[in-house]
């Protein structure tokens, strides 16, 4: 039989220190173009440096892979 030990290696007293994330984004459906959607967005307005906890990895090679900085972004869907 075949065991798993999830806990192995792992070092829980990792402190992980918090942080708010926020987030921008509108929305724009032009009549002129029935189906047509305009999206726009700012992730991570005020820049904040994080790592994710899916990202952050310290204890076990000691580096922390930070999420990238303020994201602008700008989307246009044509339903057809």
């Amino acid at each position: 039989m075949l065991t798993l030990d999830l806990h192995k290696d792992v070092d829980a007293d990792v402190a992980k220190e918090g942080y708010d994330v926020h987030d921008l984004s509108i929305q724009w459906t032009p009549k002129q173009v029935e189906d047509l959607t305009i999206t726009a967005g700012l992730e991570n307005i005020f820049d904040e440096t994080y790592a994710s906890h899916a990202s952050y990895n310290n204890s076990i090679n000691g580096y922390t892979d930070f999420e990238p900085g303020r994201t602008v972004k700008l989307t246009a869907s044509y339903l057809f």
